[in-house]
């Protein structure tokens, strides 16, 4: 890609990555997951690593967002778990993580 770029005369080039996920090779301890359960009003989508709905409540386990803080319409709110915790989900793929409101999830490496 970077050397079609170049010979179409693109002179300033930036390239990004992204860390992809980290797999633990090991049993998920407790500490591992978000302290609290999510409650809110409406909870609309919930996923290992995001919460949607309205009326969430504020929890320590969680950062909470606005639509608008998200650069979204509407008003539906969002609640990330705090570091690299997790919230409780059944299914497969437990041992992947992405992270919450991590570092590494919120800024992109150039």
């Amino acid at each position: 890609m970077i050397k079609k770029l170049t010979g179409a005369n693109a002179s300033n080039l930036l390239v990004t990555s992204d860390h992809g996920f980290i797999y633990q090779n090991r049993a998920i301890e407790e500490s591992d997951f978000a302290q609290d359960e999510p409650e809110g009003d409406q909870i609309l989508c919930r996923d290992r690593r995001f919460i949607l709905g309205k009326g969430l409540k504020e929890k320590t386990s969680f950062r909470k967002f606005q639509s608008s803080d998200l650069g979204l319409e509407g008003n539906v709110e969002a609640l990330i778990p705090k570091s690299i915790n997790r919230l409780r989900l059944q299914g497969s793929s437990i041992r992947f993580v992405h992270g919450g409101a991590s570092l590494q999830e919120v800024v992109i490496p150039v």
